[in-house]
C-alpha cells in the first residue's frame, strides 16, 4: 500500500500531464494509481486533490501571486507552480495541518530534483494567511 506522499508525487505528476495537455486524463490516473499501488484512503485522496486544484486553479493561482515576493506567476516553473497549487489547496480545503502541508511541499520539491526551489516554496507558503 502506499504512502499519502507517494500519493502526493502521483498527483504531480498527473497534474503535469494536465499543464502539458493530456489527452485522456482519467486512463493515465488508473495507470498511476495501479502502478503505485494507491488504493483506499491514498485513492480517494489522490482523485479529490485533482479535481479539487483543477476545480480551483484560478483561486490557487491568485493566490501564488499575491503570496510571492519575488516572483511573478509566469516566472515560477511548472513543477513549482504544481507543487504550490497541491500544498495551497491542502491549506485551505482539507484539514492537513500548515506544517504538514509545507513540509510534504518542501520535500516534494526534492523528489522532483528542484532543491533550489524549496526556500521559494517555503516562503510562499508562509505566507499564504
Amino acid at each position: 500500500m502506499a504512502t499519502i506522499h507517494v500519493a502526493r508525487e502521483t498527483l504531480v505528476s498527473l497534474l503535469y500531464a494536465v499543464e502539458l495537455g493530456t489527452d485522456d486524463l482519467s486512463s493515465l490516473t488508473d495507470e498511476l494509481l495501479a502502478e503505485h499501488k494507491i488504493r483506499n484512503k491514498q485513492k480517494k485522496f489522490v482523485e479529490d486533490i485533482l479535481s479539487g486544484v483543477t476545480e480551483n486553479i484560478e483561486f490557487l493561482d491568485s493566490m501564488i501571486a499575491s503570496s510571492s515576493t519575488d516572483r511573478s506567476l509566469k516566472d515560477i516553473g511548472i513543477l513549482e507552480k504544481i507543487i504550490l497549487r497541491i500544498a495551497i489547496y491542502e491549506i485551505y480545503f482539507t484539514k492537513v495541518d500548515k506544517p504538514v502541508v509545507i513540509n510534504e511541499a518542501i520535500e516534494l520539491t526534492r523528489d522532483f530534483g528542484i532543491n533550489e526551489a524549496s526556500k521559494f516554496i517555503n516562503g510562499v507558503l508562509d505566507n499564504i494567511k
